[in-house]
């Protein structure tokens, strides 16, 4: 079941206008209410689920506005971008000075964090997928370009993240917590992918970025681990190993000096650290991912001008650090 299922019906006319409004603002955020008692019947539906800092949520109701103004607007909110997908009737998005029209099946890209319209001409369904703004590396100008941008949800790339949306909203009740990371994951990447590839010319370095971090914060996370090869990084950032060692070239060395560097300064922090006067080098250095104990000595001696049993020996000793070249 999903963590949140609200509607109106069950509250009394008079008061589903203020209802719907705390709802929206509870679960996305703040907005003023336009236009809802020109419906026979106002009413509203929402089913939502959270998985760590992820959203997902269907949303149907009558015809109404929604609109997010600069004054519900402040630098401590928490930013989010969101993808919705029409299921039906019909919308209109504006963000940035753009319009999007929307019909069934079709989804928009946008942000709580400046102003926005949702027009809602016909009673209506929609599909929300919201993820924190800095999961998707956009620069502030990409940011405004992509908004409110109407993308066909029925071929494509766009086709793709609208299934995807979907079909997570969909089942988001049976993804655990522990998931919730690969969900958030999955969602920017499908995110900054879907932009470049829309606006090609506009954001040509969205997914490159995107990759690159992606591919850094697995090797942060997996530094100590001796199969973190370059096989391994290019399989969970879903490219080849080429195409991996391509990112890096412009970073002016290779990914397996990248990750080796990394180790380095573990093993130093790890070399003089007190807590760890008992333990051998050739411990420290396999704790901190290297297999081959020689090959760990010149390396570091190459970096800091001094083998690592004189870094650890002082430190053993309540000696001083010594200086790397």
């Amino acid at each position: 079941m999903p963590d949140v299922v609200v509607t109106t019906a069950a509250v009394a006319p008079s008061d589903r206008e203020a209802y719907w409004h705390h709802v929206l603002a509870d679960m996305f955020a703040p907005v003023a209410l336009e236009g809802w008692t020109d419906a026979p019947d106002p009413g509203a539906r929402l089913t939502g689920t959270r998985r760590g800092p992820v959203l997902l949520a269907d949303l149907a109701a009558t015809p109404h506005i929604h609109r997010r103004l600069t004054s519900q607007i402040h630098a401590a909110d928490a930013a989010f971008c969101q993808v919705a997908v029409l299921t039906s009737g019909a919308a209109r998005l504006d963000q940035d000075g753009r319009t999007a029209e929307l019909g069934p099946g079709d989804l928009v890209v946008y942000e709580n964090s400046r102003p926005f319209t949702w027009t809602f001409t016909r009673p209506w369904r929609a599909c929300v997928l919201s993820i924190p703004s800095d999961t998707v590396r956009l620069s502030t100008r990409e940011r405004t370009t992509m908004s409110a941008r109407r993308l066909s949800g029925s071929d494509g790339l766009s086709g793709v993240v609208a299934r995807f949306v979907r079909d997570a909203t969909r089942h988001a009740s049976d993804t655990s917590a522990r998931d919730a990371d690969n969900l958030l994951g999955q969602a920017a990447d499908l995110a900054v992918t879907l932009l470049a590839s829309e606006s090609n010319s506009e954001l040509p370095d969205a997914r490159h970025r995107n990759t690159m971090t992606l591919v850094k914060d697995f090797i942060a996370t997996h530094l100590r681990d001796p199969a973190l090869t370059p096989e391994a990084i290019a399989n969970e950032a879903h490219i080849s190993t080429r195409q991996l060692h391509k990112l890096f070239e412009g970073e002016h060395h290779t990914v397996a000096l990248y990750v080796r560097d990394l180790r380095l300064r573990l093993a130093h922090r790890e070399l003089i650290d007190p807590a760890n006067v008992s333990l051998s080098v050739a411990t420290l250095a396999h704790r901190c991912g290297f297999g081959d104990i020689s090959g760990f000595g010149r390396a570091f001696k190459a970096a800091y001008g001094v083998t690592p049993g004189e870094v650890h020996r002082p430190h053993v000793n309540g000696g001083h650090e010594p200086r790397a070249h």
